[in-house]
């Protein structure tokens, strides 16, 4: 699952990649509107989804000046991609290597307190339910549960190891 969060406060519509051909593999999840579902040969980020991501933010801002904060991953960084985050007047920042710990708000702050309370979720159902397995939609379900106790302020407060370096 990939998340986006904004310096406004919120998170955008989360996407989820499932490894296979059709839309098909994303079957398992049971998705609704509040979750993007797409899929890739390798079940990893690949161009398309990123140009959907900038699809999400360019709705988002109403086709305002934006800022996306990526890492350098391949996907990230093609000719394709940064046509389109231009033509959607998004500005693409990549984090150095090595130093999204340190610059991308994600792993900074919501992504520790996404894990930590996960492992509660996951570690509660194998208690509660020793002989069941914690499938898929099960992980969305308490993911996106998780993210809705997230408040505005922690988000905002994320975006502080970007405001130390500007």
């Amino acid at each position: 699952m990939g998340l986006t969060i904004s310096l406004g406060g919120s998170f955008l519509r989360p996407i989820i990649v499932a490894k296979g051909k059709t839309q098909r593999s994303l079957k398992k999840f049971n998705l609704d509107e509040n979750v993007i579902g797409t899929c890739s040969k390798s079940g990893w980020v690949n161009e398309d989804i990123i140009l959907i991501l900038l699809d999400e933010i360019y709705k988002k801002t109403k086709g305002e000046n934006s800022v996306l904060l990526l890492d350098k991953h391949d996907s990230h960084k093609t000719s394709k991609v940064r046509k389109y985050a231009i033509d959607k007047n998004i500005h693409l920042i990549y984090v150095p290597e090595g130093m999204t710990s340190i610059f991308q708000p994600l792993d900074i702050c919501i992504n520790g307190i996404i894990k930590e309370k996960a492992i509660q979720k996951f570690s509660n159902f194998k208690a509660n339910n020793p002989n069941k397995k914690y499938k898929h939609i099960q992980c969305l379900i308490d993911i996106l549960e998780i993210k809705k106790s997230i408040t505005k302020k922690v988000i905002i407060k994320s975006f502080d190891c970007i405001k130390i370096v500007l």
